[in-house]
């Protein structure tokens, strides 16, 4: 993530000689910091006043906001000057667009420091990662909400998991952000069976705004935290539930589709008033939460660019784009699989081994006491490259959108997704059909627990009715800035 910085140069002793700041402005497609001002205060007790302004295309984009002051020694090199005056927790603090002015108490910070040559540096980014504390379960409301810190970067990104912790994954709601992007959509292998064309047609698919994800799907814990239900009929309920993917409705999730009620996308982000995400969206005081498209989940699922192949390891290592479907083994463990996610034969089903034909038996893991089999807690496994767990198996991940054709023939010239006419879509939010009404379509992607691993492929599309259950991950977009007027 870029990183975009402002400095100010200064003259300034503890004896109040003060000279007047250089401004400077630096910019960037999410953010820009100017106006930078650093002002001593007459009569000198110490305090020194900083101004400056962030704008944005995105009014609500989060930004964290960090202060720096150095100066040269005699013998020419840089010393730090500690600004603990800001220091609450990580010296980082959060705003959105506007103005602002903070204060330093250099007296308390460094007391007795003499310099002549003060240089302030104002740093500013858009915040890595949200996080929404749900502790407050169903008490929260739009008076007393869940609390929201936002962090530059994930607690330990020396290790693989992050440093993210149970409570990441059960009391917390802990979401990325996503930079705009274009990638290359599904993939060429046009001669699959018609069960896998629904996927091909490989083309452009771009995404204009930043928003967050969910690094983690949700969780039954989560779930319970929002609306007192660990799920529908189907979750595991032992071996650590709490931390294990939850199952629920499209329908829960957002409303009922009946009739064009709630209807996306043709009645936009609108949920019904007591679904999951009006709850959510409510405790929180914000509007932007919602399920993905199916172009956003497979852009973070694909970590932009970076694999263009059936599975994201981090390094697109996996099985070249061009290879076709049906050499994907669909009855047996696929290494570069094996470490991405649970899967029917990568721990999903029970395998034991069958002497006398030398190879193990599968069977359904029909008891949920131990979480080594059915689903897996979420971050068991390797993250893609932008740090998203659990995006190939585990749990189908339910998407906003629609699937045309019947359950049997998802494949047709009217579903735009894989139409070769369509060769760069742009903020896709899918069809804007609804042929079956209460009982549409609505896409699931990424495979699941009791799927052979060509089924977990990143672009495999799959379809459920709105009265089953799948799982989800949360993501939250920033809200459109307004429209500004020709004059202004």
């Amino acid at each position: 993530m870029k990183k975009l910085m402002v400095f100010a140069m200064a003259v300034c002793a503890m004896a109040g000689a003060f000279a007047a700041a250089n401004e400077a402005m630096t910019k960037d497609v999410n953010v820009v910091v100017t106006s930078l001002s650093v002002r001593q205060r007459y009569p000198w007790n110490g305090k020194v006043d900083i101004d400056f302004s962030i704008d944005s295309e995105f009014p609500e984009a989060f930004s964290f906001v960090r202060f720096g002051a150095s100066y040269k020694n005699e013998s020419g090199e840089t010393v730090n000057v500690p600004m603990r005056t800001f220091d609450h927790g990580t010296s980082w603090f959060c705003a959105s667009s506007g103005t602002y002015r903070v204060t330093w108490d250099s007296t308390t910070d460094v007391p007795g420091l003499m310099a002549t040559n003060l240089q302030y540096t104002v740093t500013a980014n858009m915040a890595k990662y949200m996080v929404v504390d749900l502790s407050k379960g169903t008490s929260a409301t739009a008076d007393n909400p869940y609390p929201i810190t936002y962090l530059e970067e994930c607690p330990d990104p020396t290790r693989e998991d992050g440093g993210w912790t149970n409570r990441d994954k059960t009391t917390n709601l802990v979401l990325r952000l996503i930079q705009p992007g274009t990638y290359k959509q599904a993939w060429n292998d046009e001669s699959s069976t018609a069960a896998y064309r629904r996927s091909a047609f490989r083309h452009n698919a771009t995404i204009t705004k930043p928003f967050y994800m969910a690094i983690f799907e949700t969780t039954q814990m989560q779930l319970y935290l929002l609306k007192a239900s660990y799920g529908q009929s189907g979750v595991f309920t032992g071996g650590n539930r709490y931390a294990r993917p939850t199952l629920d409705t499209y329908q829960n999730i957002r409303g009922r589709g009946y009739n064009g009620t709630i209807n996306w996308p043709k009645t936009g982000s609108a949920v019904s008033a007591d679904c999951l995400l009006a709850k959510l969206r409510t405790r929180t005081n914000t509007d932007g939460w919602d399920l993905p498209t199916e172009s956003e989940w497979e852009y973070v699922c694909r970590a932009g660019g970076v694999a263009s192949g059936f599975w994201n390891d981090g390094s697109d290592a996996g099985i070249a784009v061009n290879t076709k479907f049906s050499t994907i083994p669909d009855n047996a463990s696929v290494a570069a699989l094996d470490v991405l996610g649970r899967y029917k034969f990568n721990g999903g089903y029970v395998a034991t081994f069958d002497e006398a034909g030398g190879t193990n038996i599968y069977t359904a893991a029909a008891t949920s006491s131990d979480e080594t089999h059915g689903t897996a807690i979420v971050g068991s496994y390797k993250p893609n490259a932008w740090g998203i767990y659990d995006m190939h198996g585990n749990v189908w991940e339910l998407c906003n959108g629609y699937m045309a054709g019947t359950f049997y023939a998802w494949y047709s010239a009217s579903d735009y997704y894989c139409a070769a006419e369509y060769p760069n879509l742009v903020d896709d939010l899918g069809p804007i059909v609804d042929p079956f009404g209460e009982w549409s379509y609505r896409p699931v992607r990424g495979g699941s627990w009791d799927r052979s691993a060509r089924d977990c492929c990143i672009a495999l599309r799959n379809s459920n009715t709105e009265r089953t259950a799948f799982g989800f991950r949360l993501v939250w977009r920033f809200p459109t800035p307004p429209q500004k007027s020709a004059a202004e």
